[in-house]
């Protein structure tokens, strides 16, 4: 975990000790469910492991022992404040709620401690605009940009190596993935200022660090004076990113006001939101640069993920290798060219991709709600009271046998059509699709818009490394990187070596 937490003085855990025994003792939130999970002094225990490594594996005890066997709500701390874990029965609730009565940007934000950094930027909801009205409704159009930008992030990170290059699996694909996002976030040119990326890459890395660095204990009503101490070194890298945007931000504002611009990225998008609101705060160059850095953030820390875990899979079975390259092959013809037509045609995958984000979701729980201004009746008249929050052990629901014929097997045929001679011919569902047996992108209001980029940039991605590089693991091993495991987040091995070679068949 070193590399997810900085390293905390022995004098300043005493004093953090005793806080957590004073609002432990005097904060603790009374509730009528049953509460699991060790209390988190357990932190302080030599030679325990800490809930907050072990919530996947708490959410699905729990989801097994008490959602399903008892079908009642369950309590544990998640993020440092108490979640009411809910069946899968109550997924409707969350589709027809109101996000002003059920909010998913209240949970995010207080999670993250963005209050400490952004202030409100989460109460408005400009960056989702963003997504569902100017991204979205294009998606297809900017394939030839993405693979532009896949193909200039290959070679400047990878090269075209002729001999095995040995690189962190995790981290090359993250950066691979920043790289890319940055081409609609910020366009070409800003996207390719060396200074830019690097810099705006550290503010998508300490994002999460910083979220969790003071969650291990619970603040009480010290957490918000406790997180503007404890987020510094994120607040340091936010500033930094803001130095380098805010005046491409002022710069098309100025122009804004003497022609119609031609850019077409969320640079742009943003200024015509705030226009268009009315509201001189989200008018104010900062204001817009945050917003262009959290939506950077939301864009390239799943499909990060999710490159690195296929790898993982494609690595621990390379029978599927050849499977991807054939269909790859077949949908791009012999000019290897990459369009949204080509992407169509590869329905393995597609649920390659699909049964990845079954099997390790990007976190154990998601579909996090606040419930606003006024407490909140259930279809079965059960209530939930003001300020309280809910989610869903998605793992636990996405691994159930009722769910799922043997699902803990990861099988990349799951999702699609197979002929009786074994040819693969169309999907059955596609990777984007919402289920109440499938949350990895939330459910109901302020599901992931973002989902259709996120997939189409992580299939390009993965894509053309499968068809350009031969893949192997630095060293041969039988057993599959483990995944970390902080705060319910389960993203993959960072540590983890692979080989790349340069295709020559």
């Amino acid at each position: 975990m070193s590399s997810v937490i900085p390293h905390i003085p022995g004098a300043v855990q005493v004093v953090i000790a005793a806080i957590a025994l004073f609002t432990i003792r005097y904060f603790s939130t009374a509730t009528e469910y049953a509460r699991v999970g060790n209390s988190r002094i357990w932190t302080w225990i030599p030679k325990t492991i800490p809930m907050r490594y072990e919530l996947d594996r708490v959410s699905k005890n729990a989801y097994a022992s008490i959602n399903k066997k008892l079908d009642q709500p369950f309590v544990m701390k998640f993020f440092g404040y108490d979640y009411v874990m809910l069946q899968p029965k109550y997924l409707v609730d969350l589709k027809r709620a109101a996000a002003s009565a059920m909010s998913f940007n209240v949970s995010f934000s207080d999670a993250f401690n963005l209050g400490s950094t952004v202030g409100d930027l989460y109460f408005s909801d400009n960056m989702g605009l963003a997504v569902t009205n100017y991204l979205n409704r294009q998606l297809k159009t900017f394939v030839p940009a993405l693979v532009d930008e896949v193909e200039y992030a290959l070679q400047v990170e990878v090269g075209r190596p002729a001999e095995w290059k040995t690189v962190t699996a995790a981290k090359v694909n993250g950066i691979l993935i920043h790289r890319v996002t940055n081409r609609v976030i910020v366009g070409q040119r800003l996207c390719r200022d060396e200074e830019f990326s690097q810099t705006s890459l550290r503010f998508t890395s300490t994002l999460l660090p910083a979220a969790v660095w003071t969650n291990f204990i619970s603040f009480g009503p010290l957490r918000d004076l406790a997180s503007r101490a404890t987020t510094f070194f994120h607040k340091w890298e936010l500033e930094a990113s803001l130095k380098l945007l805010i005046p491409e931000v002022e710069r098309r504002l100025r122009e804004s006001t003497e022609k119609a611009s031609s850019a077409n990225d969320s640079i742009q998008w943003l200024i015509e939101i705030a226009e268009k609101s009315n509201d001189p705060q989200e008018m104010i160059p900062r204001r817009i640069a945050e917003n262009i850095l959290h939506l950077l953030f939301a864009a390239n820390s799943a499909p990060g993920a999710l490159v690195t875990q296929m790898m993982y899979e494609s690595l621990m079975n390379p029978a599927y290798l050849d499977i991807l390259r054939a269909e790859i092959d077949g949908a791009t013809g012999s000019a290897k060219e990459w369009t949204a037509v080509a992407l169509d045609k590869m329905p393995f995958l597609d649920s390659f991709v699909r049964e990845t984000l079954r099997v390790y979701p990007p976190g154990s729980i998601a579909c996090t709600r606040t419930i606003m201004n006024q407490p909140y009746t259930l279809h079965d008249d059960t209530v939930l009271p003001l300020g309280s929050r809910v989610a869903f052990p998605v793992l636990a629901i996405q691994t159930d046998p009722e769910n799922y014929d043997n699902p803990q097997r990861f099988n990349p045929y799951r999702f699609v059509k197979v002929s009786e001679r074994g040819a693969i011919m169309n999907s059955t569902v596609l990777s984007s699709t919402l289920t109440t047996s499938f949350l990895t992108f939330g459910y109901g209001k302020h599901a992931c818009p973002g989902r259709f980029f996120g997939i189409v940039e992580a299939k390009l991605v993965f894509g053309k490394l499968v068809q350009e590089y031969d893949i192997q693991w630095a060293k041969a091993t039988a057993i599959r990187p483990p995944n970390v495991s902080i705060e319910g987040m389960v993203p993959p091995n960072q540590d983890a070596l692979v080989k790349l070679r340069t295709r020559t068949a």
